[in-house]
Protein backbone atom coordinates (compact mmCIF):
# COMPACT_ATOMS: atom_id res chain seq x y z
CA UNK A 1 0.00 0.00 0.00
CA UNK A 2 3.26 2.59 0.07
CA UNK A 3 3.28 2.82 3.78
CA UNK A 4 7.01 3.11 5.49
CA UNK A 5 7.81 2.21 8.93
CA UNK A 6 9.87 4.61 10.73
CA UNK A 7 11.24 3.66 14.72
CA UNK A 8 11.85 6.71 16.62
CA UNK A 9 13.36 6.53 20.14
CA UNK A 10 12.23 9.49 22.86
CA UNK A 11 15.13 10.53 24.78
CA UNK A 12 15.53 9.90 28.37
CA UNK A 13 14.21 12.34 30.25
CA UNK A 14 16.17 11.47 33.31
CA UNK A 15 19.72 11.61 30.53
CA UNK A 16 18.51 15.23 29.79
CA UNK A 17 17.67 16.57 32.98
CA UNK A 18 20.76 15.47 34.91
CA UNK A 19 23.08 16.36 31.75
CA UNK A 20 23.60 12.96 30.90
CA UNK A 21 24.42 13.56 27.40
CA UNK A 22 27.88 14.15 28.63
CA UNK A 23 27.96 10.26 29.66
CA UNK A 24 30.32 7.98 27.26
CA UNK A 25 27.69 5.72 27.59
CA UNK A 26 25.80 5.02 24.56
CA UNK A 27 21.91 6.50 24.18
CA UNK A 28 18.56 4.22 25.05
CA UNK A 29 18.39 5.12 20.97
CA UNK A 30 21.43 3.80 20.20
CA UNK A 31 20.61 0.49 20.43
CA UNK A 32 17.22 0.86 18.13
CA UNK A 33 19.25 3.14 15.88
CA UNK A 34 21.37 0.50 15.52
CA UNK A 35 18.58 -2.45 15.02
CA UNK A 36 17.16 -0.07 12.70
CA UNK A 37 19.89 0.24 10.47
CA UNK A 38 20.31 -3.30 10.51
CA UNK A 39 16.88 -4.42 9.07
CA UNK A 40 16.71 -1.55 7.11
CA UNK A 41 14.38 0.31 8.75
CA UNK A 42 14.15 4.02 8.62
CA UNK A 43 15.29 5.45 12.12
CA UNK A 44 14.34 9.37 12.93
CA UNK A 45 17.21 10.44 15.47
CA UNK A 46 15.00 12.82 17.91
CA UNK A 47 18.44 13.04 20.37
CA UNK A 48 20.44 15.86 18.90
CA UNK A 49 17.03 18.27 18.98
CA UNK A 50 16.31 17.46 22.22
CA UNK A 51 20.20 18.26 23.53
CA UNK A 52 19.59 21.28 21.61
CA UNK A 53 16.57 22.46 23.70
CA UNK A 54 17.50 21.96 26.73
CA UNK A 55 20.94 22.93 26.53
CA UNK A 56 18.97 26.58 25.88
CA UNK A 57 16.89 26.35 28.94
CA UNK A 58 13.58 24.18 27.48
CA UNK A 59 11.75 21.97 29.63
CA UNK A 60 10.37 19.29 27.30
CA UNK A 61 8.88 16.69 29.81
CA UNK A 62 6.03 16.76 32.61
CA UNK A 63 7.81 17.55 35.90
CA UNK A 64 5.91 15.25 37.41
CA UNK A 65 6.39 12.04 34.94
CA UNK A 66 8.03 11.17 31.52
CA UNK A 67 5.86 11.90 29.31
CA UNK A 68 6.79 14.80 26.99
CA UNK A 69 5.15 18.27 27.67
CA UNK A 70 4.21 21.06 24.61
CA UNK A 71 7.42 22.11 23.86
CA UNK A 72 8.78 18.11 23.61
CA UNK A 73 5.36 17.38 21.66
CA UNK A 74 7.03 20.48 19.28
CA UNK A 75 9.61 19.58 18.88
CA UNK A 76 9.32 15.75 17.72
CA UNK A 77 6.77 17.45 15.59
CA UNK A 78 8.96 19.44 13.74
CA UNK A 79 11.55 16.53 13.57
CA UNK A 80 9.04 14.63 11.68
CA UNK A 81 7.65 17.47 9.37
CA UNK A 82 11.41 18.19 8.82
CA UNK A 83 12.61 14.61 8.03
CA UNK A 84 9.18 14.07 5.78
CA UNK A 85 8.77 18.06 3.91
CA UNK A 86 6.75 16.35 1.26
CA UNK A 87 3.81 14.39 4.02
CA UNK A 88 3.15 18.21 5.58
CA UNK A 89 3.91 20.27 2.18
CA UNK A 90 0.23 22.14 3.25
Amino acid sequence: AGAEFVLMVVPSKYRLVSNGYNDPEPEFSDKWKGWAKNNSIEFLDLVPSFIEADKKGQELFYEEDIHLNSNGHNITAGQIKKKYPSVFAN
